[in-house]
């Protein structure tokens, strides 16, 4: 098994990991990040074949453990996580077919008037400064104001709860200390208000996601408060970092391709549709984990049980035959929110140009992302001319 050198945690915003992915996907069907024991699949078809059978590959070990969710220790939090080993299958079609209308393309849609509002808000809050960090100015903001609507979330609470998501994935910077702390005080806050939530919902239920999920079944029985704060906590976990990083990948690739930042300034509702389909598979977020349940072969490579598989988006998409992007997973455990994704980042790219059509990367700028876990770019500072009408 070839072992190769691979900083998974941070690069420097000018340094293509993809591209050197790509290149070593290019050598080799398997291999291992240097000093560690996972594998990495670099194949489309390969990743699919896994994804799709989540019988032999799971997303939990056979003590219970979620891939990348254990602690040095062996423990976890149970709190975050819903579908427990052996009951997944049953319980998961449950769960996805009961969420569904609220994770449907038309939903979706449905929400699009207000994703205007807030991104529009959030841009004219700044455009007249001629400079901001568009991560934690606008991306961080953006779909997590969205989000904590969603779920039902007073709007005094909003800020609080994007400040907690936005922390809940940052991983230390330390290389002697890259281990992510899933119980860290963020994400445990945010279990927490969920909880607090669904209980809130329970008395007093309304249209939002929470008291929509306090309505499903699981396997012929009533939801329990547990379960459905587990539902309202991956919403917001699952979703407030991933579409923040990649509306900061788009506006960093705009900023420095001036021909197709004006095509998206300029042209239609559907070639920006396009574009952004495009700029999706083109930066997929980190990939996701399995464990191999079973001793077996898997096209010539010998799998012993518990043995942990990696399957990095970015290798699968560089494919560029007629397969669909990996970027939203593929398979049972597809990604729920992509129908969100898709409309919620054109309408911010496209609110983010309807203001402020021309800018560029401020010069001298060292970008630092993050690639474990799909956070991004921790900042992105942006700048442009001011017009006089927009002075601050």
């Amino acid at each position: 098994m070839p072992e190769i050198e691979f900083d998974t945690w941070f690069a420097d915003g000018d340094v293509d990991w993809r591209g050197q992915l790509a290149e070593i996907g290019q050598q080799h069907r398997f291999f291992r990040i240097a000093g560690e024991s996972t594998i990495w699949v670099t194949r489309y078809d390969d990743m699919r074949e896994i994804m799709h059978d989540w019988q032999l590959f799971s997303p939990n070990d056979s003590a219970g453990r979620g891939a990348g969710n254990s602690r040095d220790d062996g423990t976890k939090s149970a709190d975050i996580y819903l579908l427990p080993p052996n009951e997944e299958g049953a319980r998961l079609l449950d769960i996805r077919h009961g969420l569904m209308p609220m994770f449907s393309p038309a939903e979706a849609r449905r929400w699009a008037p207000r994703m205007h509002e807030v991104a529009r808000d959030l841009v004219s809050g700044f455009v007249g400064q001629g400079e901001v960090d568009a991560v934690s100015a606008f991306a961080r903001r953006y779909f997590p104001y969205i989000g904590a609507e969603w779920i039902g979330a007073p709007r005094e609470d909003w800020d609080w709860l994007t400040d907690l998501e936005g922390r809940a994935f940052v991983a230390p910077s330390n290389p002697q200390s890259r281990m992510l702390d899933l119980q860290n005080d963020a994400m445990m806050a945010i279990i927490d208000y969920c909880k607090h939530l669904v209980a809130l919902k329970r008395k007093s239920p309304d249209n939002s996601l929470t008291s929509f999920a306090l309505t499903l079944e699981l396997e012929g029985r009533p939801i329990t408060d547990a379960e459905a704060a587990a539902i309202v906590a991956e919403a917001c976990l699952g979703s407030g970092h991933t579409v923040a990083a990649q509306i900061g990948y788009v506006l960093k690739y705009l900023s420095q391709h001036e021909a197709l930042r004006r095509r998206v300034a300029h042209g239609s509702a559907e070639e920006l549709d396009r574009i952004f389909e495009e700029l999706l598979r083109m930066f997929a977020l980190w990939g996701h984990e399995r464990w191999v349940t079973r001793d077996t072969e898997f096209h010539g490579l010998s799998l012993k049980k518990d043995v942990l598989l990696f399957l990095a988006w970015p290798l699968g998409n560089f494919d560029r035959s007629p397969n669909r992007h990996l970027t939203f997973g593929t398979g049972p455990h597809q990604c729920l929110g992509r129908h969100w994704a898709r409309v919620s980042g054109t309408v911010a790219i496209a609110e983010w140009h309807r203001q402020i059509p021309e800018y560029e990367l401020e010069p001298g700028t060292s970008v630092v992302e993050q690639i474990y876990a799909g956070v991004g770019y921790h900042a992105l500072p942006l700048r442009w001319a001011v017009d006089p009408s927009t002075a601050s």
